[in-house]
């Protein structure tokens, strides 16, 4: 008796189809018709750029220009796959380039690709083309990008696999750089100031180390700066004894003091405040005395960027000041992290 109904409840798709039921309800499994599940990958990347007082804003490490993927950061992938997606958690933008499918459509490589978190590209067309694979890929950082940290990549084997995120757009970290504060008689001329706040990379006045290395490119990527962190560089065991006053001039900001003509003018500057507080090490600390107070800057003062984009190619200055007559922060570092959403 129980065998019957169950034959029967194996006709039942068929009698569903009959009477207009979606097809779909019939799923047929064909040799080589496998839906693989998406293959993960992850790196953390070496961050780019990084903080010395000797170098300042050319601390950043070697990217070869003639390379669109830092050549210390590559990784080659033998997979094949129809799409790629870079998880919306990752912690910075990479560079992606193709293989040539090995059979079936003779597909090119293709040029550099870079992928915001977030983002899904599929390289070689529709994901119903038997041509729309390809054989493999390298990815790493950009060139000209000075971030870094967690990357986590999504590789689609099938030609039907896809991902939909509705995350918001990741705050990363873009920059990093120290800077030191001068005092009000020694604040530098435009022609003599150093460029060293950019928010478009590949940086156009970015520079290895030394004026002699140049790493520039034409931009790729822009950021929205968000916040920044800065971390002054005067120890808890000194201290601070009254309040501090730190200015902060900005001087041919692309989105501030650009013109008709596309010049900077570069004839004043603009300028936020910074205090810093009194601090000393409590009584009694005898384990990690060197301690440096942190500060985080946000809102409409912490946006601006520039990067030399104006015919007088001055762009993106800011300068460190010390408001006390330079008595109290003259001759100090600031360290600056910066963060933004691409």
């Amino acid at each position: 008796m129980t065998q019957g109904p169950r034959k029967i409840s194996m006709l039942r798709a068929y009698e569903a189809a009959a009477l207009g039921a979606p097809e779909g309800i019939i799923t047929p499994v064909t040799t080589g018709d496998v839906h693989a599940p998406a293959s993960q990958i992850s790196k953390i990347f070496t961050i780019q750029s990084y903080l010395d007082s000797t170098y300042l804003e050319r601390a950043i490490l070697t990217q070869s220009p003639n390379n669109p993927i830092v050549p210390s950061t590559m990784v080659p992938v033998d997979m094949k796959g129809y799409a790629v997606a870079l998880h919306p958690s990752s912690e910075t933008p990479v560079a992606v380039e193709f293989k040539a499918a090995v059979s079936g459509g003779g597909q090119a490589a293709s040029s550099t690709i870079i992928l915001k978190p977030g983002q899904i590209i599929r390289p070689h067309g529709r994901p119903d083309s038997a041509s729309g694979a390809f054989a493999g890929f390298k990815w790493g950082l950009p060139f000209g990008w000075l971030g870094g940290g967690l990357a986590t990549l999504l590789v689609f084997p099938t030609p039907d696999s896809t991902v939909s995120w509705t995350e918001q757009q990741r705050e990363v970290l873009f920059h990093r750089a120290r800077f030191q504060i001068v005092a009000p008689a020694s604040v530098p001329t435009v022609a003599t100031a150093r460029r060293n706040w950019p928010f478009r990379f590949p940086w156009l006045t970015a520079y290895f180390q030394a004026t002699t290395a140049p790493q520039q490119g034409k931009a790729q990527l822009k950021v929205q700066p968000t916040r920044a962190l800065m971390r002054l560089r005067l120890s808890s065991a000194t201290g601070i004894a009254a309040p501090a006053t730190m200015r902060i001039l900005y001087v041919g900001m692309d989105d501030l003091d650009l013109d008709g003509t596309n010049a900077l003018d570069t004839s004043y500057a603009s300028f936020t405040n910074v205090v810093w507080g009194t601090y000393a090490n409590p009584a009694g600390l005898a384990n990690i005395t060197t301690t440096y107070p942190l500060v985080e800057v946000t809102g409409a003062a912490i946006r601006p960027g520039g990067d030399g984009t104006g015919v007088s190619g001055n762009g993106g200055i800011v300068v460190f000041v010390d408001m006390d007559d330079g008595d109290d922060l003259a001759g100090q570092y600031v360290d600056v992290f910066r963060y933004g959403t691409l």
